[in-house]
């Protein structure tokens, strides 16, 4: 039976100050200059179906990232639920985690419980902890992207690293590369955490805000580093694509009715048709690295824009009842030209969230994107 430590009031970080709840070690703002990409054909295919373009109202917003320092903190399965010495749960933590994989208590009052850590880790350590690891997008971009935060007097303070137990072979590619670029030679301990398991740790290094979802902004700092990932890679006598589709026929969610339709559209004009899931982390970073033209529907596959080149095309397809915009603002960031075709979405008739509904593309839509 698991032990639990006593419920905790939740405290929120929204404007980081040193104190006994956490240090700020620095802060990192972004300065990268940009405008919002041409949307005028996007917006008016938004138009004919009478829907609004929150970009309109409330565009994205630059952000700070914070690098800061937790001391004598207890941290907790493989979402890296942190829990101070004083007794407060940082609540940015449980952002997307859940209470039964990661099995912590709630109660009535909204406080929380973790189970009880049966060890304890000296020194300090790099949380690469995060919550819904199993969504690509949210492993690549919102936590390993984290990793360019850290300079090099900081990787001096940091002897080891938590990481998720259960990733894929391509999320645990994309850590080892990456902190290879950050620790170089150097040779650095890498602890696994599973579901519920809890440690006392030290100190945990803590790389926050990379990724702002509450202003739809990606810092700058991410798309630069995954640009790193991708040209440390060797692809000797490798041919790459240069204007594929992403081919989802295999997924369970987000089914394209009429995509067997699109694909031979596509191919007609000279695309390549890929399927990701079947690609090594390397692939990917070299598909996406090396193309020109990328037309995928919204899914974790598009996250790899991050390691695109400047003035590669991209064109998302979207349900109309979903909207959701987190590519097009790398888009932004990355410099790349971007376009969306909204779909028809039948959410409403299946009675289940525009996340998982089926939908179904108009192909004089796409034909007309691609003439832009």
């Amino acid at each position: 039976m698991t032990d639990y430590l006593p419920f905790a009031p939740v405290y929120r970080i929204f404007s980081p100050t040193s104190g006994a709840e956490v240090k700020e070690l620095r802060a990192l703002v972004d300065d990268k200059a940009w405008v919002k990409p041409d949307f005028s054909s996007s917006y008016r295919r938004l138009q004919s179906r009478s829907l609004q373009d929150e970009w309109d109202t409330f565009p994205p917003q630059k952000h700070v990232a914070y690098n800061l320092l937790f001391e004598n903190v207890t941290i907790s399965s493989e979402s890296g639920l942190v829990r101070t010495q004083s007794g407060h749960m940082i609540g940015d933590t449980f952002d997307h985690s859940q209470a039964v994989v990661d099995l912590y208590k709630q109660s009535d009052a909204g406080e929380i419980s973790i189970p009880k850590p049966k060890e304890k880790l000296v020194g300090c350590w790099l949380s690469l902890l995060f919550p819904n690891q199993d969504n690509y997008y949210h492993c690549l971009v919102m936590n390993i992207g984290r990793l360019f935060q850290i300079n090099d007097s900081e990787v001096q303070m940091i002897q080891g690293v938590l990481v998720p137990y259960h990733l894929t072979a391509v999320q645990y590619r994309t850590i080892e590369i990456a902190l290879k670029l950050i620790f170089c030679d150097r040779e650095i301990e890498i602890k696994k955490i599973e579901w519920g398991q809890s440690v006392e740790v030290d100190k945990i290094f803590y790389p926050w805000n990379a990724v702002s979802l509450a202003l739809g902004y990606t810092h700058s700092g991410v798309i630069s580093f995954f640009r790193r990932v991708a040209s440390s890679l060797k692809f000797l006598d490798v041919s790459f694509p240069k204007r594929f589709y992403i081919d989802r026929r295999t997924a369970s969610n987000r089914v394209l009715h009429n995509e067997d339709e699109l694909v031979e559209v596509l191919e007609q004009r000279g695309f390549a048709i890929v399927q990701l899931e079947y690609l090594t982390l390397d692939e990917q970073a070299g598909l996406f690295s090396n193309a020109e033209y990328i037309i995928g529907a919204h899914g974790a596959g598009l996250a790899n824009m991050v390691f695109c080149q400047p003035e590669t095309k991209i064109i998302e397809l979207m349900p109309h009842t979903l909207l959701r915009w987190c590519y097009r603002q790398i888009a932004m960031v990355a410099d790349l030209p971007y376009q969306c075709v909204i779909t028809e979405s039948y959410s409403e008739s299946e009675g289940i969230p525009p996340a998982w509904a089926s939908h179904s593309i108009s192909i004089p839509d796409i034909l007309d994107a691609l003439k832009d």
